[in-house]
């Protein structure tokens, strides 16, 4: 299937790494709440290469979102409950049924260059922002916000830059509750690069350092 519009497509490999390496994905939040307070990144994907031989992964940036009513008591994991397609320049609204479930209506026509959701739940609400996948058959979330008050308008500008860290004890779906102590490896605009890209996974011999590099 091509890469068109504002979809990217990157591919990391490695080649005998000498250890087995993690890497773990996670998007640049926006400016929109008071970040490990009540807005928090979300670990998108976990890429595994081995230590010997050839490995690598693909990974498809859809650039299709979507707004996630997250199940109650999960953990640090954010499992949806409730999801529905919201692109820049629409709305949704998140609200509550009878049962006490809050759930996500369709979206319709909001504010230019944004991505919106009208918090008109019973309490004070919380609420993940995610990506399809190439297929919009599932959606990975990337931030979840906290304590929403009702009547407030959350309205996303999203811009995808994409880091990534070598760290081992984080996985897809997971609440990143504070700072990393870990170098970024890889810090992009996916806007600015190439709808297809390659990288390269390099351990230093003599420093042990990962780098990612282009192909």
């Amino acid at each position: 299937m091509p890469v068109t519009g504002n979809a990217r497509q990157l591919t990391f490999r490695a080649d005998n790494l000498g250890k087995q390496i993690d890497l773990m994905l996670v998007f640049t939040p926006p400016a929109e709440g008071k970040l490990y307070s009540d807005l928090y990144p979300v670990c998108w994907k976990v890429l595994r290469f081995h230590s010997s031989g050839l490995s690598g992964a693909t990974v498809h940036y859809s650039a299709s979102t979507a707004f996630v009513s997250p199940q109650k008591d999960t953990d640090n994991i954010v499992s949806a409950y409730n999801v529905e397609s919201c692109e820049t320049g629409q709305l949704c609204a998140l609200m509550t049924n009878e049962k006490g479930n809050n759930y996500l209506t369709k979206a319709a026509v909001g504010s230019k260059g944004v991505v919106q959701c009208k918090i008109q739940t019973s309490t004070p609400a919380e609420i993940a922002f995610g990506l399809f996948n190439q297929d919009k058959t599932t959606v990975s979330p990337v931030f979840k916000w906290t304590g929403l008050g009702i009547g407030s308008t959350l309205a996303v500008r999203l811009t995808p830059i994409l880091r990534i860290y070598a760290v081992s004890d984080y996985q897809a779906s997971e609440i990143i509750k504070g700072d990393l102590h870990s170098e970024v490896k890889f810090e992009k605009d996916l806007m600015t690069l190439s709808h297809e890209t390659t990288w390269n996974i390099i351990r230093d011999p003599v420093s042990k350092e990962i780098k990612i590099v282009p192909a």
